[in-house]
């Protein structure tokens, strides 16, 4: 049975841990792409959010258009699974979906309404407003930043603790870390994700993009970036990324060239 307003109802924030998301690259995408383009996009937008529920339930997932929010009780336990959860839906995300996310995790209160089967429900809180905070204005690159109070707690408390980087005053989710079995480098994981950003790179320079075009490929060089450092960190260099930026033909835009040497 459906619930009404006049049903009694405990409207209470309740202590939670967070995850808000956004898929980069949405907007463009669906309102220049072609129908193909489309079409496949949405295909893999579903299944990145079908990958969430291999972590969490329904009722712990709330989804609209291209961002994807996650939520869990507040305690230490779900703190540590709540960050290897999104680590790992990160790499599938660029390795098998060729999407790239940028987020925040972020704790506080909570609330989430249960309205019935006939209604969707509504969330709110101020967990979901730092997070929000935190993606929007602090993120900016294709990255997972966790609130300082919980880098602080997670770092503590996990033997695992290298999930986390810090790069200036943000903590972020050093996802590639997935990659890594026994703290060595797993190539074939590396490899993977190495192709994925190669053809994402070049599906992007294809692309006939001029309006936010410095913001596509700026998201795009931090990838690469990302990657060459985790290769330069574990000794990896063969699955390093050789890339350059330059003018187009026509000098109308600058794009990444990677370069032909490690293919």
């Amino acid at each position: 049975m459906s619930r009404t307003s006049d049903q009694k109802d405990e409207f209470v924030l309740r202590p939670c841990i967070v995850t808000m998301m956004d898929v980069l690259g949405s907007s463009d995408l669906l309102k220049n792409g072609s129908e193909d383009q489309k079409t496949g996009y949405l295909r893999n937008l579903q299944n990145m959010f079908l990958t969430a529920g291999k972590y969490y339930s329904s009722d712990q997932i709330k989804t609209f258009s291209d961002n994807i929010l996650i939520h869990d009780n507040d305690n230490d336990d779900n703190l540590s699974k709540m960050i290897n959860s999104i680590a790992q839906m990160q790499f599938q995300s660029v390795s098998n979906l060729g999407l790239v996310l940028r987020g925040a995790v972020a704790s506080g209160g909570m609330y989430r309404s249960n309205m019935g089967s006939d209604i969707d429900d509504f969330t709110i809180g101020d967990s979901l407003v730092t997070a929000h905070d935190l993606e929007s204005n602090q993120a900016k690159n294709p990255r997972i930043i966790v609130q300082e109070e919980l880098a602080k707690r997670f770092m503590d408390g996990n033997d695992d603790d290298c999930l986390l980087r810090r790069q200036g005053k943000e903590c972020y989710i050093d996802y590639l870390q997935t990659a890594t079995m026994g703290g060595f480098p797993d190539g074939e994981r590396l490899n993977i994700h190495r192709n994925a950003l190669i053809d994402r790179v070049r599906r992007n320079s294809n692309k006939a993009i001029q309006e936010k075009w410095d913001a596509i490929r700026m998201k795009d060089v931090w990838c690469l970036s990302y990657h060459n450092d985790f290769c330069s960190r574990y000794d990896a260099e063969e699955y390093w990324i050789d890339f350059t930026e330059a003018f187009d033909k026509n000098g109308s835009r600058i794009e990444i060239i990677i370069e032909e040497g490690r293919q």
